[in-house]
C-alpha cells in the first residue's frame, strides 16, 4: 500500500535528533530522550544541537552550549523542551549557553553559582535562579516570571518579563536594557533600569531609571526626592507615591495613555509569547533612550529579533536527479541574526 508507505515515511522524518559535536567528532540520538542522552555523553565546551520536536527536561549538569532550532511555535520550526529544566553544573564552570528553545515547564538554576552563561532566544514560562549568578545573560527571549537570588554582573536585556522579582539583597551590576514588563518589577530588584517599556514598577530608591516609559508606578513618600531628581525616566499616566497608607498622586506626568503607544494596544498590558510588542511609528519616534534609539525591544544595538544567531536552514532545494556530470544541484538558502 503505497500510501501507507508515505504515512511511515512522513512519520519517520520528524524523529528528534540531538548532534552533539566534540571537537572534530559529531554524534547523533534520537527520540524524545536524546538531549537526556547527548548530554550524558558531552563533556564541557561540547555544541548540543536539537532538531524541531519535543524533548524530554533533562538536567543540564555541564557547561555546554544547547542549541534549538527556534522557540515560536507559530512557525512550526522550534524545539520545545518539556517538563521541568533544572541547570546544576558544578561551581566555577563557565560558559553554557542555551539559545533557540520552547521551554514547556518550570526552568530552575540552582545549586551554588552558575557563571558566564548566556540564554538566548528563548520561551520560558518560569526562570527561577536559586543559585548565584556570576556574570550572566539573559537576552532576546519572552520569560513570563524572572527570579533571581545574589547576583554579580547581570544583564537582562530586550526580554519581555510579566514580572522581575529578586529574593535577595546582595545585587551588583544588575543591568535590565531595551526591556518590556508588563506586569510588575518588584522593590526587591536593586538595579539599573534603562530604555524599557514598564508598566507597574513598585518604586524603590536601589534602582536607578533612566530613559525609560512608565506607567502606573508606585513609590513611597520618602523616595518622593529620589524619584524626582534621580532619574530621566518619563512618566505616563497614573503613577503615585505612597504616602501612610494612601495613595497621591503627586508626581504624575500624564503623557496620554500607555497602551496607545503599542501597535496593538493590549500588548502594554498582557505577556504573551505571541505577542511582538512594537511601538507606534510616532511613540518610537518620540521616546528616544539614552543610546539614541527607541525605547523598548526595537532598539539598541542589535534590535529584538526572533531569527537565531546560529544559521538555521530555511529553505532548500534539492534536484531529484544527478545531471550530465553526475553532478546533484542543492540549494540551500539559511537565515542568522547578525
Amino acid at each position: 500500500d503505497l500510501s501507507g508507505f508515505m504515512i511511515q515515511k512522513a512519520q519517520a522524518q520528524v524523529v528528534q535528533m540531538a548532534t552533539l559535536q566534540h571537537g572534530e567528532s559529531m554524534n547523533a540520538f534520537y527520540g524524545i530522550e536524546a538531549l537526556k542522552d547527548a548530554l550524558a555523553a558531552a563533556t564541557t565546551g561540547d555544541i548540543i544541537s536539537l532538531s524541531t520536536g519535543q524533548f524530554n527536561a533533562p538536567t543540564i549538569n555541564k557547561a555546554v552550549t544547547i542549541q534549538g532550532a527556534g522557540y515560536v511555535i507559530a512557525s512550526g520550526n522550534y524545539t520545545a523542551i518539556v517538563g521541568e529544566t533544572t541547570v546544576d553544573v558544578p561551581d566555577g564552570s563557565t560558559g553554557l549557553v542555551v539559545e533557540g528553545l520552547h521551554f514547556i515547564g518550570k526552568f530552575t538554576v540552582a545549586g551554588d553559582s552558575l557563571c558566564s552563561f548566556a540564554f538566548r532566544k528563548c520561551r520560558m514560562g518560569t526562570l527561577l535562579f536559586t543559585a548565584k549568578i556570576v556574570e550572566g545573560e539573559l537576552g532576546q527571549s519572552k520569560v513570563q516570571y524572572l527570579t533571581y537570588a545574589e547576583t554579580n554582573r547581570f544583564y537582562v536585556h530586550h526580554v519581555v518579563m510579566q514580572e522581575i522579582n529578586a529574593t535577595s539583597e546582595n545585587q551588583v551590576a544588575v543591568d535590565v536594557d531595551h526591556c518590556v514588563v508588563t506586569g510588575c518589577l518588584r522593590n526587591t530588584v536593586t538595579a539599573v533600569v534603562r530604555n524599557s517599556l514598564l508598566k507597574d514598577a513598585l518604586g524603590t530608591s536601589s534602582c536607578a531609571f533612566y530613559n525609560n516609559v512608565i506607567s502606573q508606578n508606585r513609590g513611597h513618600n520618602s523616595q518622593s526626592s529620589y524619584w524626582y531628581g534621580g532619574i530621566t525616566s518619563t512618566y505616563v499616566s497614573g503613577n503615585t507615591i505612597w504616602n501612610d497608607g494612601y495613595y497621591y498622586a503627586s508626581y504624575e506626568t500624564v503623557h496620554g495613555s500607555y497602551s496607545a503607544l503599542f501597535v496593538n494596544t493590549a500588548h502594554a498590558n498582557t505577556w504573551n509569547e505571541a505577542y511582538d510588542y512594537k511601538l507606534t511609528d510616532e511613540a518610537a519616534a518620540q521616546y528616544i533612550g539614552g543610546d539614541g534609539t527607541q525605547v523598548g525591544l526595537y532598539g539598541g544595538a542589535v534590535p529584538f529579533s526572533e531569527v537565531l544567531s546560529t544559521p538555521q536552514i530555511i529553505e532548500k532545494t534539492i534536484a531529484p536527479q544527478t545531471d550530465e556530470n553526475g553532478m546533484l544541484s542543492v540549494k540551500i538558502k539559511v537565515q542568522a541574526q547578525q
